[in-house]
């Protein structure tokens, strides 16, 4: 299971650099921002992606690098980074609820905490479920990992995008996006070696009346 058109998180690099799968946070001009704006950059990844899903209104046209810090400047300003980055869900979410309205659109978050306690197969179902529920609708997911576990292509205390999951036997596949690249690490495994958790949180919009963007 995985997004119908990644191909839509792809932005063209300047003087044929290749491509970069969604926002990067490198590309922020500060170097604070390079180091703690993970969250805002997926952020602008989500929305880059609703926009050209049409999932949500066009309110401006992501094509390039330039086009991508533009909008990542302005996510900056909602899902802006503490001196402990962005490290709970909840904070994404209301984040991103005010940027939304401020454009007045109507999107609802979706929220699951992964707490590191918790290790049984109960416990790992609802993560599945929250995946595929969110990948059937075509919505990407952003994944926040407080500790890679032994899942070393994990950064710790940092977000990704879920872009598609896949079981193989033992092993539960998800794909990431993360500073544009596409990471593969198997989410049972983490969550059994996880010592600080994390969460997932999806977006979904409502039907709203036309929007002038």
């Amino acid at each position: 299971m995985k997004l119908e058109h990644i191909e839509h998180l792809i932005i063209d690099l300047p003087d044929h650099r290749g491509f970069s799968y969604g926002c990067n946070q490198q590309w922020y001009p500060r170097k604070w921002q390079q180091l703690s704006g993970c969250a805002p950059t997926i952020a602008s990844t989500m929305i880059m992606l609703m926009m050209a899903q049409n999932q949500i209104p066009r309110f401006m046209d992501v094509h390039t690098k330039e086009d991508a810090i533009t909008l990542m400047q302005r996510l900056w300003s909602y899902v802006t980074p503490t001196w402990g980055g962005v490290s709970t869900t909840t904070y994404f979410a209301k984040s991103l609820s005010v940027f939304f309205d401020s454009i007045d659109l109507k999107v609802n978050t979706n929220i699951l905490d992964i707490p590191a306690k918790s290790k049984n197969h109960l416990d790992f179902d609802p993560i599945v479920s929250f995946i595929e529920t969110a990948l059937s609708k075509d919505m990407p997911i952003a994944f926040l990992n407080l500790d890679h576990g032994d899942q070393v292509a994990l950064e710790s205390w940092h977000w990704t995008i879920i872009v598609s999951y896949s079981q193989e036997r033992t092993n539960h596949l998800i794909e990431l996006v993360d500073n544009g690249k596409i990471k593969v690490i198997d989410i049972h495994r983490w969550f059994l070696t996880t010592k600080k958790g994390g969460g997932l949180v999806s977006l979904e919009p409502t039907p709203s009346k036309n929007h002038d963007g």
